[in-house]
């Protein structure tokens, strides 16, 4: 490990960045999924000839997405875990007017033991101040006084990154996150008999809803408006909308380190000029 002076003031102008960096990531994969969704499915509306009136509506072809989907997901990440990097390298600017190569905010799922803990403290939260590492802990994901929202999402943030070190780039699995039927000829009643939850792997031959109407005879057509988003890991929701989460979290964590950061640069000799 190497500590060193520096005369640099400290900013949170490299995390913002990555985080700024991330989102165009974020944006370029919203118009992937969009590319995506449009080419890569067909759908089968079959009509129950025992049951008059029940439609069952399905997934024909499934084109599993392409791998350059993933790999934004995983640059996603890594910016967003790179920019908490930076807020800890900043700090110890702010706090000690000093620099370290190992300086790294950690991301604990677990909680660890004191002398785990004291070994990070010592380590790679070395240049910060005592009210900085305390702040610091609070956040973990493993920790008692953790805001539900925060650290919630920076423990996804973890298990995203340090899945992505072992694998490629986080698993990208396509899922059905809604949808609506409209028939063109008016019955008494419509019940949908079964019908996607918010997100469900889709795969062939997948079945997505059933349609049952009543009304006398009927030979109804149906048409389904699913509305599909990229699911990843354990994560029961669209990855479009989950990274962007991540980002907003990661922005608002340098943004309460950065009051502190942006008062140490104020105060600094070259800061007050």
């Amino acid at each position: 490990m190497t500590r060193k002076k520096t005369d640099e003031l400290p900013s949170i102008d490299p995390a913002l960045r990555k985080v700024d960096r991330a989102r165009k990531h974020i944006d370029d994969l919203e118009q992937g999924v969009a590319a995506y969704v449009e080419d890569s499915t067909t759908w089968r509306y079959d009509d129950d000839s025992e049951e008059r009136g029940r439609v069952i509506v399905k997934v024909e072809q499934m084109v599993a997405p392409p791998v350059e989907l993933a790999l934004i997901c995983g640059d996603v990440v890594h910016n967003l875990r790179t920019a908490l990097d930076y807020v800890i390298f900043q700090l110890g600017i702010a706090d000690k007017g000093m620099v370290s190569d190992e300086s790294q905010f950690p991301l604990l799922l677990t909680t660890p033991s004191a002398r785990d803990w004291k070994s990070i403290v010592n380590g790679i939260l070395g240049l910060l101040s005592p009210v900085h590492v305390e702040e610091v802990r609070r956040l973990q994901p493993f920790s008692d006084a953790r805001d539900n929202t925060i650290n919630v999402k920076l423990g996804m943030l973890s298990a995203l990154d340090n899945r992505d070190k072992h694998r490629l780039p986080l698993v990208v699995d396509t899922a059905a996150s809604r949808g609506t039927v409209s028939l063109d000829k008016p019955v008494r009643r419509v019940q949908i008999t079964h019908q996607v939850g918010d997100v469900i792997p889709i795969k062939d031959d997948t079945e997505l809803f059933r349609l049952k109407a009543w009304g006398g005879p009927i030979n109804v057509a149906i048409h389904a408006r699913i509305q599909f988003g990229i699911s990843f890991g354990h994560e029961r929701g669209p990855t479009v909308l989950n990274l962007r989460d991540l980002a907003n979290t990661a922005a608002g964590v340098i943004g309460a380190f950065g009051i502190d950061i942006g008062a140490a640069a104020r105060k600094s000799p070259e800061g007050s000029r």
